[in-house]
């Protein structure tokens, strides 16, 4: 028999993820301010995934990691305006990542965090619970009690399971 797996707590889940988080900034053309957002490093070579509102009519968008570097995201890799998901490029090397977890073993009642810039405050953690997960035509949603505030759009919502 397989030893039981561990529920991590938020803090744990949010130690493991805080250095992924990063906060973006879309600018319209005069340099101006027009969305502030969350998002995510992807990829180590500067793959950073946020929501697609955040950066949606943006002229440039700075993205600004947990170490406080800061980068002007290069382009645009995909989009998706339905599944309100974007990624960028950023030109950057070895960033902490947090992979991208399958949504289809997550239920109502799990335990949820949220990782966040509200207001620009890098990596603000809240949490709650599923309090729905629904189908919307061929786009999945996933509803929480986990308060989210202005600018933390984009952020990771993380469910995590230690080993044994």
């Amino acid at each position: 028999m397989a030893p039981a797996e561990r529920k991590l707590t938020p803090g744990e889940i949010a130690a493991q993820g805080a250095r992924a988080v990063v906060v973006l900034e879309a600018l319209d053309e005069d340099g101006q301010r027009t969305s502030l957002g969350s998002g995510f490093a992807y990829a180590p070579d500067g793959v950073v995934v946020s929501n697609y509102h955040v950066i949606r009519g943006a002229a440039r968008v700075t993205v600004r990691t947990s170490g406080a570097d800061l980068y002007e995201a290069g382009s645009v890799l995909a989009f998706s305006p339905e599944r309100d998901v974007a990624a960028l490029k950023i030109r950057a090397r070895d960033l902490p990542v947090l992979p991208v977890g399958r949504s289809e073993s997550l239920k109502t009642a799990h335990h949820v965090v949220a990782l966040g810039a509200p207001l620009g405050l890098q990596n603000s953690l809240s949490d709650g619970l599923v309090s729905a997960v629904r189908e919307l035509g061929n786009v999945r949603i996933i509803q929480t009690t986990a308060p989210i505030s202005p600018g933390s759009s984009g952020g990771p919502l993380l469910e995590a399971v230690a080993s044994p």
